[in-house]
């Protein structure tokens, strides 16, 4: 999902007034201006401000430890999850998520978080191009996409992914 989407849908999932993003034209990143007029910029930054102007305050975590941890896992989304261009890459990335989902349901804790969200919304891409074979290689990613893209105010217009096929099985008669 393209920036200027992700914050749109964000803003809608949050109950905040949509953002002008508009792109920084020196570094080639997106921005928004606050209603205090300061120009905030990245897709971190951007996405802790409407979520912190939204009554959903929680998504940020509710202790200084899950707060790190949600900020931790927004950096992962920024200098991974975006970067990926190769299979390589995407590989990597995908084996590393599938790892730390192995004995959690969410990245942090055992709720949805501003991570979990800013993720889901990083790694659509990449799984609406996953083969059922390959999609099954990250039993534990798979099994946490499906579950976030069925929250429909977090997927809102974007594509359903289908984890599994239909059988098909040869009848036999009597």
């Amino acid at each position: 999902m393209l920036c200027f989407e992700e914050f749109q849908s964000l803003a809608n999932f949050l109950g905040v007034e949509k953002p002008n993003v508009f792109v920084d034209e020196q570094w080639k990143r997106p921005c928004v201006e606050t209603s205090a007029g300061k120009q905030l910029c990245g897709l971190v930054s951007i996405s802790k401000y409407l979520t912190d102007k939204s009554h959903q305050r929680s998504l940020l975590g509710t202790n200084i430890e899950e707060s790190s941890l949600i900020n931790q896992w927004l950096e992962y989304r920024t200098v991974y999850i975006n970067q990926v261009h190769q299979k390589s890459d995407m590989v990597r990335v995908l084996e590393d998520l599938d790892l730390v989902l192995q004995k959690k349901v969410y990245f942090v804790g055992n709720r949805l978080t501003l991570a979990d969200i800013s993720i889901y919304y990083g790694l659509h891409r990449i799984f609406v191009s996953l083969t059922f074979q390959e999609k099954e290689k990250y039993l534990h990613l798979s099994r946490w996409f499906n579950q976030v893209q069925h929250v429909p105010e977090v997927r809102q217009t974007l594509p359903v992914v289908v984890f599994s096929k239909s059988r098909l099985y040869k009848t036999t008669t009597l």
